[in-house]
């Protein structure tokens, strides 16, 4: 059902970082959170949520249906901000078919932080997992083992090789 009233007076807004134009009802509680679902007149997460315990306090978030994992982190966002100062916030999910082929499973992960939400896909961790682990013992093509050694003899790192390795690549901007 859509949250709507012909009460309710409405002024025209946009959000900070959209270009879309949006309708903010005076005297709504929801006034600035309805903008975080994809269709704002129906407001629904498509998951239950239910909050149990106060120390520690375990949210459970679960569906048998297509749920929106961008507008539970959004919420968790601007719901969390001191929580969220302190130390990012995360959640998994999974999904399933009564179809067994690979491609009907899956899952994937949210990280919320104060500044930003990521989300990522379980099978980029799994891909990412099965990659060969570097070699210590051998070259990296672009970061030899002899540059590393001139650079621990005039004592300007103090890394071991692959981390030496992975701090060149986080500093050029280039993916370990």
């Amino acid at each position: 059902m859509p949250l709507t009233s012909t009460t309710t007076w409405r002024r025209a807004t946009r959000a900070p970082s959209s270009s879309r134009l949006s309708w903010v009802e005076l005297g709504n509680p929801f006034n600035g959170l309805l903008e975080i679902f994809d269709d704002p007149r129906f407001p629904q997460f498509g998951a239950e949520l239910r909050v149990t315990g106060a120390d520690p306090c375990m949210v459970s978030i679960y569906s048998d249906s297509d749920f929106q994992p961008d507008a539970i982190a959004a919420l968790i966002q601007r719901c969390c901000p001191q929580t969220l100062s302190e130390a990012p916030i995360g959640f998994t999910w999974s999904y399933g078919s009564s179809r067994p082929r690979p491609e009907d499973t899956g899952g994937g992960w949210c990280a919320i932080f104060a500044d930003r939400i990521e989300f990522g896909e379980t099978a980029e961790g799994l891909s990412k997992a099965l990659q060969p682990a570097a070699d210590p013992w051998s070259d990296h093509p672009h970061h030899p083992v002899s540059d590393w050694k001139t650079e621990v003899a005039n004592d300007e790192t103090r890394l071991g090789y692959l981390a030496w390795i992975a701090a060149r690549q986080s500093s050029a901007g280039a993916a370990p």
